[in-house]
């Protein structure tokens, strides 16, 4: 199947190449930020989709060549069948494939497939940031979250969507308070890939159990937390998972939602991030 290119300027005035990369049935939507410099792969969390980081690719493109995908389900996609976490590892595999040597940045539930590929050494990724993963076995202990999450696991059972998606937000936590408004269309958007993330995604990952220790002493690899997120549900989430896997703790803008509502602050900590990385291997 051949890829389908096309130059578009959206309504933030962001210039890129979409195109689509063929998986196991179907395509994934991609987009391609900036000509120059190392590659840089985003993957995007629950409930959204590449729209997340258009902003932070953006400004990212300046110094690298930003790649951005809707992971299977989400967005633009053209799958047919299958969304399982092991099929999202290997669309990253087969897209890490199509784009050579790439650093990675995974948010939130993109985490879990991306942490899936790297328990298998890929040789093709340079470095790894998982900003704030959505882990929900790392979060078992803690007591707020088990009852969000009861509450969710109940409105689903009644078919109150909106409600259940209500409690999903409070325990992704609030944006920032500076925040720029959403729009209806951007709401309508949302309110569609949260429909993805509730029938198809959240049970798979509240039975999911990474290798955690497989990750332990990764080379080129961090764990990202919002300034703002350590006493969050997911700021534990994320501490729990440094603590595991001995990783790195790099501290990010914002909080949960810092590469969406802060996303030149984000975009230039992650450079200053990689930079570091950089100048070790200079030496």
């Amino acid at each position: 199947m051949h890829d389908i290119y096309h130059e578009k300027m959206n309504q933030t005035n962001e210039s890129y190449r979409q195109w689509y990369c063929p998986v196991h049935s179907g395509t994934l939507c991609c987009r391609t930020y900036g000509e120059a410099g190392q590659t840089v792969l985003l993957v995007h969390g629950a409930c959204v989709d590449a729209d997340y980081f258009s902003r932070t690719a953006q400004v990212l493109s300046q110094w690298y060549q930003v790649v951005t995908f809707d992971r299977r389900g989400y967005g633009r996609n053209r799958v047919s069948e299958g969304r399982s976490l092991k099929m999202q590892q290997e669309d990253i595999h087969i897209l890490t494939e199509r784009i050579g040597p790439c650093r990675i940045v995974a948010h939130s539930a993109g985490c879990d497939p991306v942490m899936r590929y790297l328990e298998t050494k890929p040789a093709l990724v340079q470095g790894c940031l998982l900003y704030e993963p959505f882990l929900p076995d790392l979060a078992a202990e803690d007591t707020v979250f088990n009852r969000l999450m009861q509450s969710v696991l109940r409105s689903l059972s009644l078919h109150h969507f909106y409600q259940a998606a209500l409690s999903v937000l409070e325990i992704l936590g609030p944006r920032e308070k500076d925040a720029f408004p959403a729009t209806a269309e951007e709401i309508a958007h949302l309110m569609k890939n949260y429909r993805v993330f509730l029938s198809r995604e959240l049970i798979p990952l509240l039975h999911s159990h990474p290798h955690y220790e497989k990750l332990a002493g990764l080379a080129d690899a961090w764990i990202g937390i919002g300034e703002n997120s350590s006493a969050l549900i997911t700021g534990k989430m994320t501490q729990e998972l440094a603590r595991r896997t001995a990783l790195p703790l790099v501290i990010l803008p914002g909080s949960h939602h810092g590469a969406y509502d802060q996303p030149a602050e984000f975009a230039r900590a992650v450079r200053d991030l990689f930079r570091t990385q950089e100048g070790r291997a200079g030496k």
